[in-house]
């Protein structure tokens, strides 16, 4: 079995979208309670860990051992330069910790996979030249022009090497990956010299058509449908990234705008529930479901995980470029856009009526359009006046 252990785990999609591929999960460290206890419901078996500052001290006495791929991840779906660099500062300590004692034990430096928010590659003071260059071991960060050649801003995609690790990154958009919303992460890879990071992201440019653009897998997908005998009507063919603070802010205007976080059930307007959340990234049913958390935490937690069919697909890159002894035929373009699913597949039928849009909010949300003067969604305009 590959090893791997987590940092700033979430709720643990990783445990879900690794185990059944070759991966065993040796430790996740998590600090909020709630993400922790989502996990703990779901994965007894696993260590758990909630103070992430004894980790370092924990590697050099051997109380947790050293896995063979590393994830880690920015808590936070907004980009926060001050947050951003604390993480990464914290990151970097253990991540030399383990560095040091795998050259001492003689051993291969496990690969490391960073999730991040877009938001870190436009930061004015270089902040991601700065994480590279500690992740590769470089002595001066990282500059743009170093990695994509004449580029003074840093692209979606790239590698560099320093002297301790071989790096790649590269922006994933969800919807490559069978899962009907548009949500952009970056990733970043870094691997032992003897390996290529760069190879283990290369597959998705396979993604591409004649004209090398990455197909749209959503495309041209009906917005109308009957299940169980119920008319349903959708706005776009999938849903934008999901926001944390959808609990209470469903009819924000950057949601009534294209109307793709909304649809209508049997001519009546009504919200995603916290299971359709839950299926829009991946997770099994009800996996959030625990005593004492309601709706608007739920919202919250799901939208600040990580996207299950990504980190599957980067769980089988890995196999494929480095742990070749559990290899077997992979086709990565099948993986990403073959089978889809569709807004249909993740709907409930039968949900609760507080999901439904009441004719007073409606006159209010429309009053908002007119006043802010916004254009949105034409098919969205007219249930709301119905």
């Amino acid at each position: 079995m590959i090893t791997f252990g987590c940092i700033n785990s979430n709720i643990n999609p990783y445990s879900i979208a690794l185990k059944n591929i070759g991966f065993e999960c040796l430790w996740l460290f998590e600090k909020n309670v709630k993400n922790r206890e989502v996990s703990m419901k779901n994965h007894r078996d696993i260590l758990h860990l909630d103070d992430i500052s004894k980790m370092c001290s924990m590697i050099l006495c051997e109380q947790i051992k050293i896995p063979d791929v590393i994830f880690g991840k920015n808590p936070s779906n907004q980009f926060n330069i001050k947050q951003s660099q604390k993480e990464f500062d914290l990151f970097v300590e253990i991540k030399n910790v383990i560095d040091v004692k795998c050259d001492a034990d003689k051993r291969k430096k496990p690969i490391i996979v960073w999730e991040d928010v877009e938001g870190v590659l436009q930061s004015s003071s270089n902040l991601f030249g700065n994480f590279l260059s500690r992740l590769v071991g470089r002595s001066n960060d990282v500059k743009p022009y170093e990695c994509n050649s004449n580029s003074l801003k840093w692209m979606k995609s790239g590698s560099v090497s320093g002297d301790q690790r071989n790096g790649a990154w590269r922006v994933l958009n969800s919807k490559m990956f069978g899962i009907p919303q548009q949500r952009k992460r970056l990733y970043v890879i870094a691997t032992d010299l003897k390996d290529s990071a760069t190879n283990i992201l290369d597959t998705y440019d396979n993604m591409k058509d004649g004209s090398g653009n990455l197909y749209d897998v959503y495309a041209n997908r009906e917005l109308s449908f009957v299940l169980e005998n119920k008319k349903f009507n959708i706005f776009r063919e999938y849903v934008d990234a999901l926001n944390g603070a959808y609990g209470t802010a469903w009819n924000s205007l950057s949601v009534l705008e294209n109307g793709s976080l909304l649809l209508n059930e049997e001519g009546k307007l009504r919200r995603y529930t916290p299971l359709e959340f839950e299926r829009l990234m991946g997770l099994p049913d009800h996996y959030t479901k625990i005593d004492g958390m309601g709706d608007v935490a739920r919202y919250k937690i799901i939208a600040n995980s990580s996207i299950v069919n990504v980190l599957r697909w980067i769980g089988y890159r890995i196999i494929h470029c480095v742990f070749t002894r559990y290899l077997w035929s992979i086709d990565a373009r099948s993986l990403c856009v073959g089978d889809k699913i569709e807004i249909k597949n993740i709907l409930e039928t039968k949900c609760d009526a507080k999901y439904f849009i009441s004719d007073v909010a409606k006159k209010g949300m429309i009053k908002r359009i007119q006043d802010q003067k916004i254009k949105i969604n034409a098919s969205l305009f007219s249930i709301l006046e119905s």
